[in-house]
């Protein structure tokens, strides 16, 4: 009898003792260093290999050392098995099934034909996670077969012994068939189970056979049934305190979200999963859950993030031979290849991930993957195989009750009629009405499989393929309507993520009904569709950043509460830093030697510069606060519509919004209150050379002084050539409707007419104020201003709560931008009453702790544009670099931000037309106007713009008319417009 109170907080104490001995002594004093008082801590373990396997682990360690010690053979065996159990939830499955044979082979020789029969299921469990499924259920068969044998005699098991086997049984083959695809066998094997455990009265059991069940009604698409089943499990876990099957629990509640296409409340349960999985030795489990943030990423189209997550799981899957697991992590890995444009890559990871999943004989998934291989093949043009694997994956699927696999199925095929319907149409009419007919059928079958599903997500993909085929068939005003329907189902999912990075990424694969749209809107011409059109490509134009700056949104991170995920984004940031130190200075290093080993030092740099930008990136996901929210813009919509956006243009204002749509290029110019369009303004392929042709020209500058001065009438007579280009194709014809519309005196410069122009894509590059029109720049008619959407007019305050002059101004000089202590004692002696800092004093501490009070900031430093990851592009302060990330947390009260830093206007446009870079940070963070530099600057000249500009801002002008004069002033003195046109106003003009 063993008298000895175990407790939890002594177990911990027994296990810090630092050897063996120590602990035996310990063992001795409690009275327990005897065959009972060893199977009593044996109890207490079991009990821990759900609650902490590691330190379960540890406990029976001790006890069969202890064991040895005493001589005590029986007790081996049983701590050989639960020895077993840990080592498979952490993912050493052929330790595992060595020690379960063990186990079983001990205790045949001990005559204990029933413990050693009941190692069966460990085996089950194991075998199962190392994909041998038919091999667990063959183990499972031997176990049944030996209670009946057993009932059937003269000494069978105690009835609650044998029921507890039955259930055992039951739920690992509940799992084996859910692995396998056979969903509904694996419902009615834990059905059985649930039955036999609450009859038995043991709760915890039951809440893992109902998570269990639960992910087989997910994969059924049974999703409300599943999150109830999901909901007891974890109820009755919580109350038990076993943290290992919450953490089952959330994961496969991750999954049930996913399913449902509710991103954010999928990533907040494997978020709780991952933190409860923590406390754990269980690295298998973090590893299926990490795989499973990996689906979220990917749906959300956060491939660099997914990519590195898949590649992370299946690295340990095959180390722990999990031939399942790993399939579905290089299913991820093809599928995220694919998405980023690298086809041979993906193909070899889909082949694998098929070769595995035939192997393991889940069907389901085999097809699935056929699917994403069919899907590839299409966009390689082998329509011909596309189509063989497309039907022979709805085929496999069709054989059993797979709604979800069935759906997809369908929709591939889907895709391929209606693209072979697009390549075909010119030459074969009749097989274009033949493919038209086979989509329409697939369509017809997917609508019956979502109805019955009823999940939310695969509304608007039916939505977009039935508007596609209406238009095949001619029914424009039908397809128009459901393309509208299918925008509202985008939004309505959209609307349920909170984080700015994945409301940024949600739209990239879904514009194209954004755009077809516009696209026919127009074509139809009337009135009310170009007011339609424009606002469309408003709603699908920088829709993230308006919604930052209107305050819908936040873009926090949490503070790192896991003290080694916070170590390690420490280490990472800080070298990246030194990275960006080194690539900011590496031209004039002494470890370099000619340009074609500066060439190779640089792209060593930049190659690791991109590791760790992910890598940053992907730890930042992990503990941005993912809270689950209904709908966000139910609450309070953004304007969108042309007469909001009309009310905010003062009267000598001319609203230009560029859009890039297919291989046109169009204007909306709002002007004297009315809308018109200007359409085929040039070729895109035409207008994207121009350009690049220009930064050319800006790199020529860079050369040095020498063959600047030596060239210079010859850089000039080029670049004007350009800006004349890019003026009579995408300019000239808004002048003249202008000087149609217009008084002379604001087309002259006389009295300067107001032009807020919206680029759109690969426009933002484009230096308006600069363009030529054979005699003048349009600086020297027109006050230029941007702003990354005509919505921003409607929704950023142009008032400020601090007084105009409280300005904070911040330099850092070195030997490369000398010029910038002129710069700022100059704004310090027109702004008297400014807070200066200079070098070392100019941390990021005193930027964040006097922004918020600050109506004018001026930065006058070193700069870096990351063209591979545009919010990691940095400003070089006195303490470091402070990336576009970190300065989107700012809090700034619609203050005046003037970056006089090289290219801090610089910015890359992901789909959607979302400006990422320095510009949207401080817009994101709150700038109501920005002055920032498009490329380059030259030093001299830009401390002399900044001394006139604000020598105009102090005698009472707006930023524009102020930066528009400075520029005037320069181009006296320097009439390259490298010299005095990269700096531009973007946001809001009005600034009091």
């Amino acid at each position: 009898m063993v008298k000895f109170l175990l407790t939890e907080e002594w177990v911990i104490e027994l296990l810090a003792l630092p050897t063996q001995a120590e602990q035996l002594a310990q063992l001795n004093t409690a009275t327990l260093l005897h065959s009972t008082g060893l199977a009593h801590l044996l109890d207490h373990a079991e009990q821990l290999v759900q609650r902490n396997p590691g330190r379960a682990h540890r406990l029976i360690v001790l006890c069969e050392y202890a064991a040895e010690y005493l001589a005590a053979a029986a007790l081996m065996p049983r701590a050989h098995y639960l020895r077993a159990q840990c080592h498979a939830i952490n993912g050493e499955l052929a330790e595992a099934l060595t020690l379960i044979e063990s186990a079983y082979v001990r205790f045949q020789q001990l005559g204990m034909e029933a413990e050693a029969m009941r190692t069966f299921v460990g085996r089950m469990r194991v075998l199962g996670e190392q994909g041998d499924f038919r091999a667990a259920l063959n183990a499972g068969e031997k176990l049944v077969n030996w209670l009946a044998t057993v009932e059937a005699s003269d000494t069978p098991l105690p009835a609650r012994e044998a029921a507890m086997l039955r259930a055992l049984v039951k739920n690992q083959q509940g799992i084996c068939y859910d692995q396998l695809g056979q969903f509904q066998d694996a419902l009615r094997a834990f059905e059985t189970a649930e039955a036999i455990y609450a009859e038995l009265a043991m709760p915890r059991e039951s809440a893992g056979v109902k998570n269990n069940r639960g992910l087989a009604l997910v994969y059924l698409g049974n999703v409300s049934e599943a999150l109830t089943a999901f909901m007891a499990a974890l109820a009755i876990q919580r109350v038990e305190e076993l943290i290992l099957p919450q953490a089952h629990t959330q994961s496969n509640l991750g999954e049930a979200y996913l399913l449902m296409g509710n991103y954010q409340a999928a990533l907040v349960a494997y978020q709780e999963a991952r933190r409860l999985l923590a406390t754990q030795a269980a690295l298998t489990d973090e590893q299926v859950n990490l795989r499973q943030m990996a689906d979220a990423y990917l749906a959300l189209n956060l491939y660099d993030e997914a990519l590195m997550t898949y590649r992370e799981a299946a690295y340990h899957f095959d180390r722990a031979a999990m031939k399942h697991e790993r399939a579905w992590a290089l299913w991820g890995i093809g599928a995220t290849l694919a998405r980023q444009q690298q086809p041979s890559a993906a193909a070899a990871a889909l082949g694998e991930a098929a070769a595995l999943f035939r192997t393991v004989d889940n069907m389901p998934l085999f097809a699935g993957v056929r699917l994403e291989q069919a899907a590839l093949l299409a966009a390689q043009g082998d329509q011909a195989t596309a189509f063989v694997f497309a039907e022979e994956a709805l085929a496999d699927v069709m054989m059993d009750e797979w709604p979800i696999q069935q759906f997809f199925a369908h929709l591939r095929l889907v895709d391929l009629h209606l693209a072979t319907v697009q390549v075909d149409a010119k030459s074969s009419a009749t097989n274009g009405n033949e493919h038209v007919i086979k989509a329409a059928e697939h369509l017809h079958a997917a609508q019956q499989l979502a109805d019955r599903l009823a999940l939310p997500h695969l509304r608007y993909r039916l939505s977009q393929r039935f508007a596609q085929l209406r238009l095949l068939q001619g029914s424009i005003n039908d397809a128009i309507t459901i393309f509208e329907q299918a925008v509202t189902e985008v939004e309505s999912l959209r609307n349920r993520l909170s984080m700015e990075t994945m409301r940024i990424s949600f739209l990239h694969d879904k514009l194209s009904v954004y755009e077809t749209l516009v696209q026919l809107y127009l074509d139809r011409g009337a009135e009310a569709d170009i007011r339609r059109a424009f606002e469309m490509a408003e709603q699908a134009r920088s829709r993230t950043l308006l919604e930052r700056m209107a305050g819908l949104i936040e873009h926090q991170y949490s503070d790192v509460d896991d003290p080694q995920l916070k170590e390690r984004l420490e280490t990472l940031q800080a070298d990246l830093n030194a990275i960006y130190s080194r690539l900011l200075n590496q031209e004039g290093s002494d470890e370099v030697g000619g340009v074609a080993e500066r060439s190779l030092y640089n792209a060593t740099l930049q190659a690791r510069a991109v590791v760790l930008e992910q890598e940053i990136s992907r730890l930042r996901l992990m503990i941005a606060p993912h809270t689950a929210v209904s709908s966000i813009m139910d609450v309070l919509p953004l304007p969108f519509s042309l007469q909001t956006i009309q009310e905010q243009l003062a009267a000598d204002t001319v609203l230009v919004a560029y859009y890039l749509l297919a291989d046109e290029i169009i204007a909306f110019v709002v002007i004297c209150n009315q809308l018109h369009v200007m359409r085929q303004l040039g070729s895109r392929a035409v207008i994207e050379q121009a350009l690049q042709r220009l930064y050319a020209q800006w790199q020529r500058f860079r050369v040095g002084a020498p063959f600047v001065t030596r060239h210079m009438v010859m850089l000039q007579q080029s670049t004007q050539r350009i800006l004349q280009s890019l003026y009579d194709d995408l300019f000239a014809p808004i002048d003249q409707l202008m000087g149609a519309l217009l008084p002379k005196a604001h087309l002259s410069g006389e009295s300067p007419l107001r032009l807020t122009i919206v680029p759109h894509g690969f426009l933002h590059q484009a230096p308006f104020q600069a363009f030529y029109d054979g005699q003048q720049s349009l600086i020297e008619r027109y006050l230029i201003a941007y702003t990354p959407s005509a919505t921003t007019l409607a929704v950023v305050d142009p008032q400020s709560d601090c007084l105009p002059m409280d300005a904070l101004v911040m330099g850092v000089v070195d030997s490369d931008i000398p010029a910038i202590q002129t710069e700022v004692d100059l704004v310090a002696a027109i702004l008297p009453s400014a807070q200066i800092y200079m070098n070392e004093q100019a941390t990021a501490q005193i930027l964040m702790a006097q922004a918020p009070t600050s109506a004018l900031i001026h930065l006058a430093c070193h700069g870096i544009f990351r063209a591979d990851n545009p919010m990691f592009s940095a400003l070089k302060l006195g303490s470091g670099w402070l990336t576009a990330v970190e300065i989107s947390q700012l809090r700034l009260h619609a203050a005046l931000v003037v970056l006089s830093a090289c290219e801090s206007g610089r910015g890359h446009t992901s789909n959607g037309d979302e400006i990422l870079g320095l510009a949207r940070a401080f817009l994101g963070a709150g700038a109501s106007t920005l002055v920032v530099s498009q490329w380059m600057v030259q030093d001299e000249a830009a401390a002399m713009l900044m001394a006139d500009f604000y020598t105009h801002l102090a005698s009472g002008l707006q930023p524009d008319a102020a930066l528009r004069l400075a520029q005037l002033s320069v181009k006296q003195s320097y009439a390259h417009p490298y010299y005095w046109a990269p700096f531009v106003i973007m946001g809001n003009r009005g600034w009091q």
